[in-house]
């Protein structure tokens, strides 16, 4: 990939050289520490030398002398690259650190999430216990009313038998009550026949 480079204009100055021409004003950022300073009109460099009176010469001398600032330009360039990517590598750096900072805020809420989380399974696994535990315990009680329910069904059931005689029995003692009421009307006959009888026997005596 090439690259152009462009020069800018130099100041002009009325310090004439060789052959009428003006010099410009030595610039600090365009200045070129050339091997031939007599023939570089773009950085004003020292005063001429005696003039070269060979065209072809001076010619080559003033392209030596641009060809230098070229190179210049080149190495400026790539170090305001340099500087460039430099500026841009720091703030990559900078977003990059804060990543990775928040990176490790959300490592360290993923880890307060876990331990809650496993917390919540603890907790989980002691709630089916006491679910588990719960039931069983429903269960004892569906049992122990069931239980309760037969007892009452076979108290109850005592209890009628129970009246039940209790009633058997009244009825006999009201029966053996007739008897005994039969009985001593009949002793209370055979007592008022015996008087009759002994009445009679002795009268006849």
């Amino acid at each position: 990939m090439s690259a152009t480079v462009t020069l800018s204009s130099p100041a002009s100055t009325k310090t004439r050289g060789y052959s009428g021409q003006e010099r410009p004003v030595p610039q600090d950022h365009q200045f070129v520490d050339h091997l031939f300073d007599d023939s570089c009109f773009l950085c004003g460099a020292s005063a001429p030398q005696t003039m070269i009176r060979y065209k072809g010469v001076r010619q080559l001398r003033q392209q030596i002398n641009r060809a230098q600032h070229l190179v210049i330009s080149f190495k400026n360039q790539a170090k305001d690259t340099v500087i460039e990517n430099s500026v841009g590598t720091e703030s990559w750096k900078a977003k990059y650190e804060k990543l990775e900072e928040e990176m490790r805020k959300l490592q360290q809420e993923g880890d307060v999430r876990k331990a809650e989380l496993e917390t919540l399974k603890g907790e989980c696994i002691d709630l089916r216990l006491n679910n588990a535990k719960l039931s069983l315990l429903e269960a004892d009680h569906r049992e122990a009313q069931r239980t309760l329910s037969l007892g009452d069904e076979a108290v109850l059931a005592e209890l009628q038998d129970m009246r039940q005689q209790n009633r058997q029995l009244s009825l006999n003692l009201r029966e053996r009550l007739v008897e005994v009421e039969t009985l001593e009307r009949r002793l209370l006959e055979e007592e008022d026949a015996n008087r009759v009888w002994r009445y009679k026997y002795v009268g006849s005596l």
